[in-house]
């Protein structure tokens, strides 16, 4: 124990488990961290790169399906019990499908894309774009599969792009 942090003892043997154990371990050491300026006040630039972000939000289809998925996840979780009549679930699981079809649809339509009939249709994309995963693993990928962009990385990389020019505009401020 090295008296700078509250340890509790080892259950192994350090010697015997671990690299210390190995012929050729490295010598513990401890690095002392060095001071440095503050390079940027990130706090400060939160609510404008968030005000972009929300407008951003607002009219992204993406973002949009997102969010309405989450409100079908949240009344699903939020149900407490369920019914033992089985046509009364039937109903309840044609009405569940039935949502989760519309919002698809919306999403769809807002991309230019071909509305669906059924919500087994997702599914079965969903199975290719699984299959097609496991090809890229295997090294057997299938070179006519268009992978969907990813709105969530895009938004990040949109993020980024606002957060830029505030960086600089503040870095010439305090060189000032």
């Amino acid at each position: 124990m090295g008296g700078r942090s509250n340890e509790f003892p080892a259950i192994y043997d350090k010697e015997k488990v671990g690299e210390s154990s190995l012929d050729n371990a490295l010598s513990w050491d401890r690095i002392e961290p060095i001071r440095h300026r503050r390079y940027f006040d990130i706090p400060a630039i939160l609510p404008e790169l968030d005000a972009k972000h929300q407008a951003r939000l607002k009219s992204d289809p993406d973002f949009i399906y997102l969010g309405e998925q989450l409100e079908l996840l949240e009344a699903s979780r939020a149900t407490t019990s369920i019914s033992l009549n089985e046509k009364t679930r039937m109903a309840k699981r044609t009405k569940d499908k039935a949502e989760a079809l519309a919002i698809e649809n919306k999403r769809r339509v807002s991309k230019g894309l071909e509305p669906l009939d059924t919500i087994d249709e997702t599914g079965e994309e969903l199975d290719e774009t699984a299959s097609s995963a496991e090809g890229d693993k295997t090294g057997e990928a299938d070179s006519d599969v268009d992978e969907e962009i990813d709105p969530l990385l895009t938004e990040t990389g949109h993020i980024l792009l606002d957060a830029l020019p505030i960086y600089k505009i503040n870095r010439v401020a305090n060189s000032r």
